[in-house]
């Protein structure tokens, strides 16, 4: 398989929006080729069906369901 621009693919999931990426909230998305390939709660599924798509190595990335799932790195406070 050949490898995707990583960058180019996150910068596609970033231009989505909120209103598109909507669906998507709580769930890890494979992106290859600027596209979404695959998504789902099972990470290893999503990978493997994300290179099941034929457009080389997906980037993974997880949606967050809303602010309250964030890491405390990312500077989120918590109750």
């Amino acid at each position: 398989m050949e490898a995707n621009d990583a960058g180019k693919n996150y910068e596609f999931l970033m231009s989505l929006g909120p209103e598109k990426i909507e669906r998507y909230r709580g769930e890890w998305v494979a992106v290859a080729c600027e596209e979404i390939v695959a998504h789902g709660k099972d990470p290893e599924r999503v990978h493997k069906e994300g290179c099941e798509a034929g457009k080389g190595i997906p980037f993974m990335d997880y949606i967050y369901a809303d602010v309250s799932e964030l890491p405390t790195c990312y500077g989120v406070p918590h109750d």
